[in-house]
């Protein structure tokens, strides 16, 4: 049976640390990519080599107004329209959990992965107050091979307070939410249901922490991660290698699925 397997490359710092996504990769390995940043939502764009050095940029804090002209023969990311089967919602972010029926409307968790949620986002909740998942939303997709894609996803995580609280606008609420990004390998028509820290591990030999778009070209995946506080974003590389029934390297002959 053809197997396919994914060598991580290298990692690229990026200039800020909020949201990012890909813009494009060039035949050559040029990585264009743009973040988001600051309270005014500032605009900044890149382009680096594969090896990390920095070819060109624009920011808008730095009173760029024009974008970056991205080449003809970029490969450029797609949407997520393959992988909507892991989509869900229907909560709302925080309420009264006997109104709202969060209990009901929640994905349902294992203990094991209550608190592997705990330790990834730093809950300081007792697992049984952790609800279950309120949301999940592809943000980006690409294709691995023709029916394995890389998938970037938003969850949030619900979970009960010990006493009820008040928003800024006074509010009540004895429930809330926190948001967190995974990104992970999926098959088409296949379970959407694994435990959250397998789906973390498929990309293998890099710390994803806001993993928020992807993209597949030239044999290679590129996942754009983005960053929080000291954290700058990144954009993380990995080489796709497919094997056939023997074990040598096969050929790669749906390159041109990548755009």
């Amino acid at each position: 049976m053809a197997e396919t397997a994914l060598l991580y490359r290298t990692s690229i710092l990026l200039q800020h640390s909020d949201d990012c996504c890909l813009l494009g990769v060039r035949p050559d390995l040029t990585i264009y990519s743009e973040e988001i940043y600051g309270d005014e939502g500032m605009l900044a764009q890149s382009a680096h080599t594969i090896e990390g050095t920095l070819i060109e940029s624009v920011d808008e804090g730095e009173g760029a107004t024009a974008p970056l002209a991205l080449p003809d023969d970029a490969a450029r990311p797609r949407t997520a329209w393959h992988t909507m089967a892991l989509n869900f919602a229907g909560a709302r972010q925080r309420g009264i959990r006997a109104n709202e029926q969060i209990d009901a409307l929640v994905h349902p968790l294992s203990v094991e992965e209550k608190a592997f949620l705990a330790r990834k986002l730093g809950l300081q909740v007792p697992f049984p107050l952790i609800l279950g998942l309120a949301e999940s939303y592809a943000l980006a997709e690409a294709p691995i091979t023709p029916q394995i894609f890389c998938v970037c996803r938003r969850l949030r995580v619900a979970f009960a307070l010990t006493a009820p609280q008040h928003d800024a606008d006074g509010f009540t609420y004895d429930y809330d939410s926190i948001p967190f990004y995974v990104a992970h390998l999926y098959a088409l028509g296949g379970v959407t249901t694994r435990p959250l820290a397998e789906w973390m591990a498929d990309l293998p030999d890099a710390q994803l922490r806001r993993p928020m778009d992807c993209l597949v070209a030239f044999d290679h995946l590129f996942v754009a991660d983005g960053g929080a506080g000291e954290r700058r974003s990144a954009v993380h590389i990995w080489r796709i290698e497919h094997y056939d029934e023997t074990g040598d390297p096969a050929d790669n002959r749906w390159q041109h699925l990548y755009g």
